[in-house]
C-alpha cells in the first residue's frame, strides 16, 4: 500500500474555477457541497486521509484513500477503497469497484466488494466478507522500492520516454476532502496542526487549526486560530484569533475577539467585538494574502480604467475642471456622510438595546424596592395593630371568664337542687318502705308490688337528672373553650 506523505503533489480536477491545480497534503481542505452529518462525512468526489488520524465519522465518496495507523469511527463507502496497513474501521466497508486493504487492518463490520479484492496478511474481519471479483492475498513490495527498480531497468534499456511517463499523473483525484497527518476530526472538535480551507460546505464542530480561510460555509461551532478570514459565511459560535477578516455579509452569532479585526460594513455580529490593536469597519476590505494572478488581474483592470479615462480626456476649460473637482468633493462628502449615518444607525441600535436592558434592570430594582417598602409598611402596621389585638384578646378572655363563672354558679345551684331532691327522695323512699311494710303487713303481696314499682320510677328519674347535669357541664366546658 502507498503511504500518503506531505511531499506528494497530485493534480486535481474541479478545484477552483475548473482548472487543474496542484496541491500538497499539508492543509485540511474541505471542498464544495461537503456535508458533516451526525455519523458520516458525505463528499461528492474523493476523500484522502493522512496517516495517524482519528476520525469519529464514517466516510462516503467516490474514491476513499486512508493512510496507515488511522481509525475510522463509522462506515467506509466508495467506488474505490484503499486502506493502508494497521488501520481500524469501526463499521462496514462497502466498495462498488476494486478494493485494496493493507496488512494488520481490522474491520469490525462486514466487507463487501463488487469488484476485485487485493488484501494483505493478518487482516481481521469480524462479520465476514464478500467479493464478486478476484481475491489476491499478498504482501506487496513498497512502492518507492518498486519505482526505483523499474527506473533502473528502463534506464538500462535506454527507454527514457517511458521513464518520463512515470512522473506523469495517471490517476487523477477530483476536488478531494484532504485530512492531513495526525488530525482529529469528530463531532466536537476538528483539530489539526495545519491550515484549513473550506468552500461551500456545512461543517459541524469547533475548528482548532493554525490559519482558517472559509468561504460560503455554514459552521456550527466556534473558530480559533491565528489568521482567520471568513467570507460570506454563517458562524454559530465565537471567533478568536490574532488577525480576523469578516467579508461579504458574514453573520456571526457570537462574539469576535482578536488583536486586529477588519470588518466590512454589511457584516453582522450578535455579541461583542473586542480588538486589542483596533477594529476597522470599511465598505470594502482587500486581503493582503491574495495570489499574484489576482493582483495582476486587479492591476490590469485598473490600467484599463485609466486608459479609458485618458482616451475620453478632452481640452476643457478651467471652470469645468473646477466643477468636476467640486462634484467629486461633494460625492466624497456624501459618501462619508452615508458611512457616518450607517455607523450611527448601528451604534444607535446597540445603544437602544443597552438602554432597554438598563430600563429593564431599573424596573426590576424599583419593583424589588417597592416590594421591600410594602413589606416594611406591613411590618409597621402589624406592630401598631399588635397592642390593639392584644387588648381585644384580653377583653374576650375576661368576658369568657365572666361567662364561665356564671355557668359555674348555675351548675353549682343545679347541683344543690339535685342534692336537695335526692335528700327528699331518700326521705320519701324511707317513708315508702315503712308504708310498704305496713301495707304488706296489712294488705299482703299487692302492696309490696306497688311499692317496688314506685321505687323503680324514682330511681329512673334520678338517673335522668344526673345524665342531664353531666351533659350540661360538658356543653358549658366546650362553650368556654370555643370562646377562648
Amino acid at each position: 500500500m502507498e503511504e500518503i506523505r506531505d511531499e506528494k503533489l497530485v493534480n486535481v480536477e474541479g478545484v477552483g474555477k475548473g482548472e487543474e491545480e496542484s496541491f500538497t497534503f499539508n492543509k485540511l481542505l474541505i471542498p464544495a457541497n461537503t456535508k458533516f452529518e451526525e455519523r458520516n462525512i458525505i463528499v461528492e468526489k474523493d476523500v484522502v486521509v493522512g496517516a495517524g488520524c482519528n476520525i469519529g465519522y464514517g466516510l462516503m465518496g467516490r474514491k476513499v484513500i486512508v493512510g496507515e495507523k488511522t481509525t475510522v469511527g463509522g462506515d467506509v463507502v466508495g467506488e474505490e477503497v484503499r486502506l493502508d496497513s494497521w488501520n481500524t474501521v469501526k463499521g462496514n466497508v462497502i466498495c462498488r469497484g476494486d478494493a485494496y486493504i493493507g496488512e494488520f487492518t481490522t474491520i469490525e463490520g462486514r466487507l463487501t466488494v463488487f469488484g476485485d479484492l487485493e488484501i494483505g496478511r493478518n487482516v481481521k474481519i469480524k462479520n465476514g466478507f464478500e467479493a464478486k471479483g478476484l481475491i489476491t492475498i499478498q504482501d506487496p513490495l513498497p512502492v518507492l522500492i518498486f519505482i526505483f527498480l523499474y527506473l533502473l531497468e528502463l534506464l538500462r534499456l535506454g527507454r527514457l520516454e517511458e521513464a518520463e511517463k512515470l512522473f506523469e499523473v495517471v490517476d487523477e483525484i477530483e476536488s478531494p476532502l484532504v485530512i492531513p497527518e495526525n488530525s482529529n476530526v469528530n463531532l466536537e472538535v476538528i483539530r489539526s496542526n495545519t491550515d484549513l480551507e473550506a468552500v461551500g460546505s456545512r461543517i459541524l464542530g469547533n475548528l482548532r487549526v493554525k490559519n482558517v480561510r472559509v468561504e460560503g460555509c455554514e459552521i456550527f461551532g466556534s473558530i480559533r486560530g491565528e489568521r482567520i478570514t471568513v467570507d460570506g459565511c454563517r458562524v454559530h459560535g465565537s471567533i478568536e484569533g490574532k488577525t480576523i477578516y469578516l467579508l461579504n455579509g458574514t453573520e456571526v452569532y457570537g462574539s469576535v475577539r482578536g488583536e486586529r479585526i477588519y470588518m466590512e460594513d454589511n457584516c453582522t455580529v450578535d455579541a461583542s467585538i473586542v480588538g486589542k490593536d483596533g477594529v476597522w469597519i470599511k465598505r470594502r476590505i482587500e486581503l493582503p494574502d491574495r495570489s499574484i494572478t489576482q493582483l495582476l488581474e486587479d492591476a490590469e483592470r485598473k490600467a484599463g480604467e485609466v486608459v479609458g479615462r485618458l482616451a475620453k480626456v478632452e481640452i476643457v476649460d478651467k471652470n469645468k475642471v473646477d466643477q468636476e473637482k467640486t462634484e467629486e468633493e461633494r460625492r466624497g462628502r456624501e459618501s462619508a456622510r452615508k458611512g457616518r449615518r450607517r455607523l450611527k444607525s448601528r451604534t444607535s441600535k446597540w445603544r437602544r438595546l443597552k438602554m432597554r436592558r438598563i430600563q429593564r434592570a431599573k424596573k426590576a430594582q424599583q419593583e424589588k424596592a417597592g416590594k421591600a417598602g410594602k413589606a416594611r409598611e406591613e411590618e409597621k402596621l402589624g406592630k401598631a395593630k399588635k397592642p390593639e389585638k392584644e387588648a381585644e384578646v384580653e377583653k374576650e378572655i375576661k368576658e369568657a371568664g365572666e361567662v364561665g363563672e356564671e355557668v359555674r354558679e348555675e351548675v353549682r345551684g343545679e347541683i344543690r337542687e339535685v342534692g336537695e331532691e335526692i335528700k327528699v327522695a331518700k326521705k320519701s323512699s324511707k317513708k315508702g318502705k315503712k308504708r310498704n311494710e305496713k301495707a304488706t303487713k296489712g294488705k299482703g303481696t299487692k302492696g309490696a308490688k306497688e311499692a317496688k314499682t314506685k321505687t323503680k320510677k324514682i330511681q329512673k328519674t334520678q338517673k335522668t337528672k344526673k345524665t342531664q347535669k353531666t351533659r350540661k357541664t360538658r356543653a358549658t366546658k366546650k362553650a368556654t373553650k370555643t370562646k377562648k
